[in-house]
């Protein structure tokens, strides 16, 4: 009888057996229990992480470096997804190294100082690329003609590239046949465009925000983009009558994100206007809407007038709006049956105007009121408990949320699975004890709160449900707050970057399963 395997022969296995093995696990999350068992599973479960960003700025100012850059290959094997914004110091020597990353799928480069020969190199050797962003950058018309080479892309972000010619770099962007995202230079304008709409003719969301569109043809050539379900427009220059004609081409839409719009020869009118917002609401398939305009004002008002077809809209928001305060406004919002997210940022939004709201609107989702200065803590706590269904919710930057505000939102909205009480001043620990009784809770964001102390943390660490936790900014926080963290065992996710938690604090909290740890970055290590 042939002698069974030991449990230390099969501990010793080759670790690339055991890479093999580990890669078949359905879930990302249970690697974290995976690295528990030993040093041999950690590492090998370590060489099957996919995704690596670093998008805070400072991250990626102080992080990335063309030595760091260059250990990924052996470090991240597996990588498919490398976000590296806004980080300055890397060179061409670390750029190059990228190209090592054979299974890379995704990269972000914007703001970086990334050169035409990195560019070319990288599209040379990764042309399975399937996401590039190259937004804020110096990348010239030349380098534009180098991505040809990455016959995957699908998605292309060269916003912000001044560099950029659009004729000429129009005519290497129609050889990019894969793509169904690009968002253009403010190079770019109406001639550009329509060198593109008979060679992309899978595009699907497209971005022109900033592009010169003043003559009514320019518009008109975004019309033949036959695909096309996702269109934002913000601070073009082009005229109000071409945007109509625009809307009322474009039957297709299904994602729409309007911005200020600027004409140099005219202020847009309220006529115009008007006729604007009807074109809006009357896109059949209209389900997304963003309205970041003070030139617009007219559009909730006019948002459900008895002839428009707007009942499909699913997510509505009107950021920089000063004329929510008008009851009148709101009396058709009931026909938005549909409608399960509403966020009104930046808005002049009352008590009254939101408990009406809440009465025309009983199936939202997810609510928004960041930085809604016209509200009261029991106005809008009255109001915003009456959305009994509510799941996700921002009052972010707000002085009229209070503790008492916390206590009677944790005790009325059972349902509640992400909460932002970012820098809200006037919150206090015995707030962080109420928002310990939301039951279900999954995601927090309390970043930028001095008020969060030891004493809190062990209130939140009782929430057996919380799998992600944003404590960034908040100098209350120190070591002695780590043994409360590590109670939260069902965490994955930490950000606790400006704290005065410690390396040796942060050596701690990776005995928790965590998929992602943002601590200050002069102590992270990848």
């Amino acid at each position: 009888m042939e002698e069974s395997l030991s449990e230390r022969d099969i501990i010793e296995l080759p670790l690339e057996i055991w890479v093999r093995c580990f890669g078949f696990l359905s879930a990302v999350a249970e690697l974290g229990v995976v690295c528990r068992v030993c040093r041999t599973f950690q590492h090998a479960a370590l060489l099957l992480r996919t995704e690596l960003r670093l998008e805070d700025v400072a991250w990626g100012q102080q992080v990335a470096t063309d030595e760091w850059i260059t250990a990924l290959p052996v470090s991240w094997p597996m990588l498919r997804t490398l976000s590296l914004p806004a980080s300055r110091n890397l060179t061409d020597k670390g750029f190059r190294a990228i190209a090592r990353l054979t299974r890379l799928r995704e990269l972000d480069v914007s703001e970086t100082q990334i050169s035409a020969a990195a560019v070319a190199h990288i599209a040379a050797h990764l042309p399975e690329l399937r996401f590039l962003n190259l937004n804020a950058t110096r990348v010239k018309t030349q380098v534009v003609a180098t991505l040809t080479a990455l016959t995957s892309l699908e998605s292309l972000r060269i916003r912000g590239c001044p560099h950029v010619a659009s004729a000429d770099a129009a005519m290497s962007l129609a050889r990019l046949t894969s793509l169904t995202h690009l968002e253009l230079s403010v190079c770019f304008d109406g001639t550009s465009l329509d060198a593109l709409t008979f060679s992309l003719a899978r595009l699907r969301s497209l971005d022109v925000s900033g592009c010169r569109l003043p003559k009514a043809d320019d518009c008109l050539y975004l019309t033949r983009f036959s695909a096309l379900t996702s269109l934002k427009m913000e601070l073009c220059l082009l005229d109000g009558r071409s945007l109509i004609a625009l809307l009322r081409a474009l039957t297709t839409l299904e994602v729409l994100h309007l911005g200020t719009l600027e004409d140099d020869r005219e202020p847009v009118s309220p006529a115009v206007s008007a006729d604007i917002v009807h074109s809006v609401v009357s896109l059949p398939r209209l389900r997304v809407l963003r309205a970041v305009s003070q030139s617009l004002n007219d559009l909730s008002s006019d948002l459900l007038p008895a002839r428009a077809r707007a009942t499909r809209l699913e997510s509505l928001e009107l950021r920089h709006m000063t004329n929510l305060d008008n009851v009148a406004h709101f009396e058709h919002y009931s026909r938005l049956s549909r409608l399960q997210v509403l966020h009104l940022n930046d808005t002049d939004v009352d008590d009254v105007t939101l408990r009406i709201l809440a009465d025309q609107l009983p199936e939202l989702r997810d609510l928004s009121l960041r930085l809604c200065s016209f509200l009261s803590s029991d106005g809008a706590g009255d109001a915003i408990v009456r959305w009994s269904k509510l799941e996700r919710l921002n009052i972010a930057l707000n002085f009229w949320v209070h503790d008492d505000t916390l206590d009677t939102l944790a005790s009325r909205l059972p349902r509640l699975l992400e909460l932002c009480i970012e820098t809200c001043s006037m919150l206090g620990p015995e707030g962080f004890k109420h928002v310990a009784r939301f039951s279900k809770l999954r995601k927090l964001d309390v970043p930028r709160n001095e008020a969060l102390d030891k004493a809190s943390l062990v209130s939140l660490a009782t929430m057996t449900t919380l799998r992600e936790l944003n404590i960034t900014g908040c100098t209350a926080l120190s070591d002695t707050c780590v043994a409360a963290i590590l109670q939260m065992r069902s965490l994955r996710k930490l950000w606790c970057a400006q704290t005065s938690i410690s390396s040796h604090g942060l050596s701690n909290l990776r005995r928790l399963p965590l998929r992602h740890l943002a601590p200050n970055p002069a102590l992270w290590q990848p």
